[in-house]
Formats: C-alpha cells, sequence, structure tokens
C-alpha cells in the first residue's frame, strides 16, 4: 500500500507540474498504457517463463473492441474494455490451449504467427477500416489532464492488483514454473493450467491497454499493434527488468519516452532500441530495477545507516558495563531474584528481550555480546570466546550458577558454555539454536551478508522472513537500526564461525535439564537439527515445537515464552 501512495503522489505531482502541457501529459498517458501491456506481458514472460513476441495482438483485440462498440454502439468505455478483455481471454483460451503444448523457440515462433494473422485480418477487413485504420474514436475526457489522469489511476490499481496476485498461491505457481516445469509438476503443480491462466491474465491486460490506447490517441491501425510494438514490449521488460512489476513502468518510460528525445534527429528509432537492448543484455541483464536496487543497496543507503550509526551514539545508553577480560560489555538487568542470562543472536543485541525480561521472581541480564551495540569490539570472534565472555561477564557480577538463555547464536554460545562450564548453568533454555555441528553457509550468500551492512531495505527484510509473527514495524525498524552500531566484521566472521562451530568432539558433561524452543515457520533451524542438539546434550531436555512461530519467539509472541519458561523452571505465577 506504501508503494501505492508513493505512485500517487507521484502522479499527482506530474499532473499538476504538466497540467498546461497536453503533448507532455499524452506522453506519460502513453507511458502508462504501455506500462500496463509490458506489465501484461511480463507476468507470462517474466514470471511465468513463458515466451511471447506477439502480445501486441491482445492490444490490437482491446483497442477494436472499444473503439467499434463505442463508434458504432455508443456503450460506456467500462463496457467496452470489459467485453474487449472477455473477447481476448477467450481468444486466448482458444490459442494457448494447443499453443501452450510448445516451448521456447516453437512458442515463440507460434505466438508471432497468432500476432501476424490478427494484423492480416485486420488490414483485408473493410468493416475494421483495412489499412486506413479507425479514425475519430471518441475521447473519454476533452481534457489531457483527466485522460492522463485515468491511464495513471489504471496503472497504478493494476500494478497493486497484479503485486498482490504475484504474493499469493497462484503467483507462486508461476514462479516455480518458470524456475522449472519438472519441479513444479513433482510439488502438484498442474503445468498446462498453470500456463494457461498466466496467458489469460497477460492478455486481459494487454487488451486493457489496447482499449485505454484507442481512446487517448483517437486513432488506431493495424500497424500500431505488429512485429514492431511486439518487440518493443518485450524490450520494455528487457530493459526494465524481467518479473518485476516496475520494470514494465521503467521499460516503457525509456522506451515511449526515447522517440520524443530523437524526434528530431535522423537516427532510426530500431536503431536506437536495439542499441539499448544490446548494452542492457550485456551490463544489466537482469533490467534497470535490479541495477537500480544494487546501487541502492551498496551505496545510495550508506549516508542513511551513516546518520542512524551518529545519532545511535549519541543516546546514552540504558544500562550498565562491565569489564571481561579487558573488555567493556553492555548490559541491562530487572528483577530480583534467581538470575537468568540472555544471550542474543546473529545480527541482534539486547533488545530483542526487552519484552520477555520482566520475569517474575527473577533478575534477567540482558547482555550485549562483544561487537554488538554498546559493547566494545574485538580483533575476532568466535563461539567458545563468546562462552568465555558470557562466563567472565557472571564472574564479574559475582553470579556463581544461572539460568542460561540463548537464541539462534546466542544458543550455541549457551550451549558451549553449558558444555565447558556445566557447573555455572543451572537450567538451559534454547530458542532455535543452532546444532552442535554448525551450519555451513553456501558460498552465493557471502555477498548478501556483506550487502546487508548498506542496506537496511534488505535487513529488515531478513527480519521479516525470520520473525514472520512480529507485526509491530516500528518496533522491528528500531530493531534493525541498531543493528547498524556492531562491528561491520561480524557480518561474514558470523557466518564463518557458525559454519566451523562443531563441538560433538567434546563429550557433553551437562547433565542439568534444558528445553528447545522452536517454532514450525523456523527458515533456519529445522526439527533434524533440534533433534540432533538433543541427541547431542542428553536425556534430560526435550524439544518443544510452535505452530505459527518462525525464528524469534521471543518477539513473536513473548506471553508463550514466558509461559514456556515458568513452566520449565517450576516457578507458578
Amino acid at each position: 500500500m506504501k508503494n501505492v501512495i508513493k505512485a500517487a503522489i507521484l502522479a499527482i505531482v506530474v499532473g499538476f507540474v504538466f497540467m498546461d502541457k497536453p503533448f507532455v501529459l499524452l506522453v506519460f498517458s502513453t507511458i502508462a498504457i504501455m506500462s500496463i501491456a509490458a506489465l501484461g506481458l511480463n507476468i507470462l514472460s517474466g514470471y511465468a517463463g513463458v515466451v511471447s513476441i506477439g502480445h501486441a495482438a491482445f492490444m490490437l483485440i482491446g483497442a477494436y473492441t472499444s473503439a467499434m462498440m463505442s463508434i458504432h454502439l455508443h456503450t460506456p468505455f467500462a463496457v467496452n474494455v470489459i467485453t474487449g478483455a472477455i473477447l481476448s481471454a477467450i481468444f486466448s483460451l482458444v490459442f494457448g490451449v494447443p499453443a501452450l503444448r510448445l516451448a521456447g523457440f516453437y512458442l515463440a515462433i507460434a505466438t508471432l504467427a497468432m500476432m501476424e494473422a490478427l494484423v492480416q485480418f485486420t488490414y483485408a477487413s473493410e468493416f475494421l477500416g483495412a489499412a486506413q485504420g479507425i479514425k475519430n474514436i471518441p475521447r473519454l475526457f476533452q481534457s489531457e489532464l483527466a485522460v492522463y489522469a485515468l491511464n495513471a489511476a489504471a496503472l497504478i490499481g493494476i500494478s497493486y492488483l497484479i503485486n498482490l496476485m504475484i504474493k499469493s498461491p497462484v503467483g507462486v505457481k508461476f514462479k516455480m514454473l518458470r524456475d522449472s516445469e519438472m519441479a513444479s509438476s513433482a510439488y502438484g503443480v498442474n503445468v498446462s493450467v498453470t500456463k494457461i491462466q498466466a496467458f489469460v491474465v497477460s492478455a486481459v491486460l494487454c487488451s486493457i491497454a489496447g482499449s485505454l490506447y484507442a481512446h487517448t490517441i483517437g486513432y488506431i491501425g493495424p500497424e500500431d499493434f505488429g512485429l514492431f510494438p511486439s518487440v518493443m514490449l518485450l524490450a520494455m521488460i528487457l530493459i526494465g527488468g524481467m518479473a518485476t512489476v516496475s520494470g514494465g513502468v521503467i521499460g516503457a518510460a525509456i522506451i515511449t519516452g526515447l522517440p520524443f528525445f530523437f524526434s528530431r534527429g535522423k537516427i532510426p528509432m530500431s536503431l536506437i532500441v536495439g542499441v539499448a537492448l544490446i548494452f542492457f543484455v550485456l551490463f544489466s541483464p537482469a533490467g534497470l530495477v535490479y541495477r537500480i536496487s544494487v546501487i541502492y543497496g551498496k551505496y545510495l543507503q550508506r549516508p542513511y545507516i551513516w546518520l542512524i550509526r551518529v545519532i545511535l551514539k549519541m543516546l546514552k545508553p540504558t544500562g550498565k558495563f562491565v569489564t571481561v577480560n579487558g573488555v567493556k560489555m553492555h548490559y541491562v538487568e530487572h528483577g530480583e531474584g534467581q538470575p537468568v542470562i540472555m544471550i542474543h543472536g546473529n545480527l541482534a543485541h539486547h533488545k530483542w528481550y526487552q519484552k520477555v525480561w520482566d520475569l517474575q521472581g527473577y533478575k534477567t541480564y540482558a547482555i550485549d555480546l562483544p561487537n554488538h551495540m554498546w559493547s566494545e569490539w574485538t580483533e575476532s570472534v568466535s563461539i567458545e570466546k563468546y562462552a568465555d565472555f558470557v562466563k567472565g561477564f557472571m564472574a564479574e557480577l559475582g553470579i556463581s550458577k544461572a539460568i542460561i538463555v540463548g537464541h539462534s547464536l546466542g544458543g550455541a554460545v549457551a550451549m558451549n558454555l553449558a558444555v565447558k562450564y556445566p557447573d555455572a548453568v543451572d537450567k538451559l533454555v534454547l530458542l532455535a539454536a543452532g546444532p552442535p555441528t554448525g551450519i555451513q553457509s553456501a558460498p552465493e550468500r557471502y555477498p548478501v551478508y556483506e550487502r546487508l551492512k548498506t542496506d537496511k531495505n534488505m535487513l529488515k527484510m531478513f527480519m521479516k522472513a525470520v520473525a514472520p509473527g512480529l507485526k509491530d514495524m516500528l518496533l522491528m525498524d528500531k530493531l534493525v537500526n541498531y543493528v547498524f552500531l556492531q562491528n561491520p566484521m561480524v557480518y561474514i566472521a558470523h557466518a564463518d564461525e557458525v559454519g566451523k562451530f562443531n563441538i560433538t568432539n567434546i563429550k557433553s558433561q551437562y547433565k542439568n535439564p534444558y528445553i528447545f524452543l522452536l517454532g514450525d515457520k523456523d527458515i533456519a533451524i529445522s526439527k533434524n537439527m533440534a533433534e540432533a542438539t538433543l541427541a547431542y546434550l542428553g536425556s534430560n531436555g526435550k524439544l518443544i515445537m510452535h505452530e505459527g512461530i518462525g525464528h524469534a519467539l521471543i518477539m513473536e509472541n513473548p506471553e508463550l515464552f514466558k509461559k514456556e519458561f515458568y513452566a520449565f523452571a517450576n516457578q507458578s505465577i
């Protein structure tokens, strides 16, 4: 919805800036119309992976249907659009059922033949204006600003609906089909039906674009929907970005806008588009949307993140400090009673426990491990060293034994602490902790870890994925902001350390009770990993699964965590 509001504001600004320039508004209207058509092709080729080089044929159906009905039947525009969309859907079904049995080059040739057949039929039909086309198509509004507003609103509304569809099970099937027909079929996806669904949706969108085009320009002819326009649609999504809603808009803006920039030159449009395609295929094969997102993530957010760091460093830490092994560690304490040490995970800090550190009858210590938030940085990191820091923290505060709570990476630290210093751990609570043999990160993930340093949006998406039950976006934003106070080294170092972590060569001497809390929606830790931890630590523990919880129970359902904690600690509240 935020993107819809932003797009609406941008459209309004453009309308007011150029309200006295009808030709410029006409150009923007054309861009909006072609964006809708490009979005239709992107559904088929970008998301579903079905190549078509004749999709302007469906624009022809929508344009001619709307024009003929408005001229001869004087029907309302909405009726014309719906009728054109229905005819396009029917035609796409009639053509698609046999044609979609083909694939690759053969299917592309079939769509080209379909388009050429419709164009030649239009050329031969006197009723449809033949080669002269249809002139004086009734305009929807006399004001060019009103026409622009309609086209812009249509683009924004359709983009919003398509975005919802892409996130729905139907959209997931499209993407599965694109990636592998065999794999999607193995998962129970009906490949033929899914292809036809994508074909029909794309045809309807192109038909709507055709109807808008006819009433915006006021003239249509067969040449407006031939091979060159079809290739231009393909160029739009290639340049803008395949499988992106905004890619078609950017591509349409470039392809539609170029003729007006070069209108006084002698360079052929086909040459300009050809050179542009070669350039983008060579230097930005994923499209401009991807390239812009990479530049934005790697470079343009750096000043903003730097400002976040500056502002946060100006704030006074709310907790206390203690020096452990020459390193100042920050912690926050709450309550009175039996001590509970809370160890956070990777890309986290003590505030991840803020919803659960008020445990009645216990004195909780939520710590910032070295290299995180307010604690000092170290030259190297390891899970074993982190465990030593926690043990040193307990010694400095005179805590001989405590209940240890560890989340994610902190769970591995807690496990190491329990194995290395079993007398210091009274009870152990593991929250989505990594297995005793560690987790290897695939090499292709490392560029993503590196990008998290400078891309707040990606970091927030990562947090949303691991904690799907956390709906408080303001809190999520605060949690993400504090991550940027951590040592930049740990983004990669922690991945390396978790991959190297293996304590199975040390026989566990920990004999006290423990529990492992795991959500069934956890994308990082599996049930098999949790069972491997139980097999290593021994029979004094148990695994408790929670429905609808991701990787962060303490944030997603803090009351449920408290309930489990009290039950485990034999504390009745």
